[in-house]
């Protein structure tokens, strides 16, 4: 696989980007003419824990066959990457999410999404595959925040 020209390359950044500023400015229209929404409180989308109390209900969450084992490298590649962040951002021994460090708006997801894409493009495979992790983490938080109503984007 031939690498991308430097030119190829900051056409794509910069076409990423101004899509980026495009985007912002009509979001900033758009929260003008009206309030943000107010997300639901944790008990109201998931009031017993992640599962229906209902047995057969249950039986529709099928995370290890269903998720785990369908994507068991991607998984692996996933508890790697919170792992390493952990021992980045909270080297005391202990695993755990630090919600107020990591405040997800889904910029992050994009720019680790086109990171992935351009390594992959030069032939980084080592990189693309890291940043493609990147991507699922943060998607990851991103999906949690708004299934239990922690507020998924940062105020200024």
């Amino acid at each position: 696989m031939s690498n991308l020209d430097d030119d190829k390359q900051m056409m794509i950044v910069e076409a990423a980007c101004y899509a980026i500023v495009i985007n912002q400015q009509a979001e900033r229209t758009v929260i003008e003419e009206r309030e943000r929404p107010s997300y639901p409180s944790p008990r109201s989308v998931i009031p017993d824990g992640p599962f229906p109390g209902d047995s057969a209900e249950r039986k529709k969450y099928p995370v290890f066959s269903g998720v785990l084992m369908y994507f068991p490298e991607a998984m692996a590649a996933l508890a790697l990457r919170s792992f390493e962040s952990q021992a980045e951002h909270n080297p005391t021994g202990r695993i755990e999410w630090i919600k107020e460090k990591s405040i997800g708006d889904g910029n992050e997801i994009v720019r680790h999404l086109m990171e992935s894409e351009i390594a992959y493009l030069n032939g980084d495979y080592v990189t693309a595959a890291e940043e493609a992790a990147a991507v699922h983490w943060r998607g990851a938080e991103f999906h949690q925040r708004m299934l239990t109503g922690i507020e998924p984007f940062e105020r200024k």
